[in-house]
Parts: structure tokens; C-alpha cells; sequence
């Protein structure tokens, strides 16, 4: 069983956790970006790891869950706001949905959210069109919380979740 872990990652944070995924999924599991080149018909499973981008799956992450056909697919993302908000699940929702889209015969292993810290960059921007936003107690509190991720917790729940995607994609391989 051939595996690919492939991540698109603006920060590092998804990058970060996409080393542990790849660690908790074993051997023969291969780790690239997005941006190399890659031949997806080498690999039976592809686990991908995306950045919320503007409340979105980044586009580059949205292309390859939309060009998987009949792989085992774990998809695994990094935000800076709550893994657990109803937000988080819409996106996460969408990246199913690409990867399930036109019934390609992909087998979704699973999924999981973990927190990273926002770019400078982001905020900056976030600050520009939105300039109360640092006065805001919510928000401060928010990008305080994201700015120590991802922790010692987000990579222990990362190569977990991969350890049982290992576990799940080989008996999906016995059975046929």
C-alpha cells in the first residue's frame, strides 16, 4: 500500500502537522506540496492537508481532492479560529464534498481540524478592513489562543488519527 501525504501550507502550520500525519501512517507514506510534482496514480491513499483561506479550502488543496479517483482519502486542516466551530465544519463539509463530487469512488478515511497561528500578514489584513477588530476583547483573545498552535497536543492528535487512517485503509484493502 503506496501513501501520500499532500499538503498545501501558506504559514508552515499545516506543513507542521502534515509530518506527523505522515509519521503516524507509517512506512512507505511519502510527503510533498502541492506546488511539486506528484503523480497521484502511484499511490491508493492520499491524505491532504489544507489551510483555511477566507473561510474556504485553499485552492490549491481543492484541486487535488477534486482529481482523486478510487482512493482512500484521509483530509486533515489547520485554522486559526476553533477546530470545533460550525464554521470549521462547513469548510471541512466542502472539502468532502470536492472529494466526493461526480461519485469518483473515493473511500474518505476521515477527517480532523487543528488550530494554527495567523500570519502577520492575515491580520494586517483583517486590521485594514476591519480596524476596531483590535479592539475587540473576542478577537484579542482568539488570536492569543492561535498563536501557540499547533502544540504538542495538535501533533499527538494529528499522528493519531493518522495511526488509525493506517489501521482503516488496510482493512478496507482486505476486504476488497
Amino acid at each position: 500500500m503506496k501513501s501520500l501525504v499532500l499538503v498545501s501550507s501558506k504559514t508552515g502550520n499545516t506543513y507542521k502537522i502534515a509530518r506527523y500525519v505522515q509519521k503516524g501512517f507509517g512506512c512507505g507514506c511519502d510527503l510533498k506540496r502541492t506546488t511539486e510534482k506528484y503523480d497521484l496514480s502511484a499511490y491508493d491513499t492520499v491524505l491532504v492537508g489544507f489551510w483555511l483561506d477566507s473561510g474556504h479550502v485553499d485552492n490549491d488543496s481543492l484541486s487535488v481532492l477534486k482529481s482523486l479517483y478510487y482512493k482512500k482519502v484521509g483530509i486533515f486542516g489547520t485554522l486559526g479560529g476553533d477546530p470545533q466551530s460550525e464554521a470549521a465544519a462547513k469548510v471541512m463539509q466542502s472539502a468532502i464534498a470536492a472529494l466526493k463530487e461526480g461519485h469518483r469512488g473515493n473511500r474518505l478515511l476521515g477527517t480532523f481540524w487543528v488550530q494554527g497561528k495567523i500570519s502577520k500578514q492575515v491580520l494586517n489584513l483583517m486590521y485594514e478592513k476591519f480596524p476596531g477588530l483590535k479592539e475587540d476583547p473576542k478577537h484579542v483573545e482568539r488570536i492569543a489562543k492561535a498563536a501557540v498552535h499547533p502544540d504538542a497536543a495538535d501533533r499527538l492528535k494529528a499522528l493519531l488519527k493518522a495511526q488509525y487512517w493506517q489501521e482503516k485503509a488496510l482493512k478496507i484493502k482486505a476486504r476488497g
